[in-house]
């Protein structure tokens, strides 16, 4: 039995893609532009609403513009190819930014997500007893992007690349102040 449950698993990660298209009618508010994947607010029935918003586009970041660095990391493989930078920034308006850098790529899985935590390894399931803060799904597999995220999530140490549905961790980057 626990030979046919790898192989089960197995073939489900050979044959999954995860992909991202955006259904949403082109011109409307929320419509995300084709060649700039991060654009847009988020669906305000999506469980990630208000969590996640996108300010890559230059959006306002407060009176003076500034933003100050409080964390990086570099993504380090767990179980799936991935590379890049993560920083956390505060802008002048107190919000928190997570910001992946241009240079972020991942191995695709299906239902990745965005996870702080206070602990190195997530294990088989997010738990926030223990520390573990979900951001959103991961809007692309390669490439710059922002999320906002809570307070709650400034102190973490660990930032992971999820797989939900199946509970594997992708990357881990461990975030340390100074710059």
């Amino acid at each position: 039995m626990r030979t046919l449950t790898v192989l089960g698993l197995g073939a489900l990660l050979v044959g999954c893609e995860a992909g991202f298209e955006d259904l949403r009618p082109e011109g409307s508010a929320l419509a995300v532009d084709a060649g700039n994947p991060g654009e847009g607010a988020p669906d305000s029935s999506s469980p990630d609403a208000g969590v996640g918003a996108d300010l890559a586009s230059g959006a306002d970041l407060g009176p003076s513009g500034e933003a100050v660095l409080l964390t990086s990391g570099s993504f380090e493989r767990i179980g799936y190819r991935i590379s890049g930078t993560a920083e956390v920034f505060r802008l002048s308006d107190g919000t928190l930014e997570l910001r992946l850098g241009d240079d972020f790529s991942s191995t695709a899985v299906p239902g990745p997500v965005v996870v702080f935590s206070t602990r190195d390894r997530i294990g088989s399931q997010i738990d926030p007893g223990q520390g573990d803060i979900r951001i959103a799904a991961l809007r692309a597999n390669q490439g710059a992007q922002t999320y906002v995220i809570p307070e709650s999530a400034a102190d973490a140490p660990f930032l992971f690349i999820y797989c939900e549905p199946i509970g594997l961790e992708v990357g881990i980057a461990t975030l340390t102040t100074g710059g």
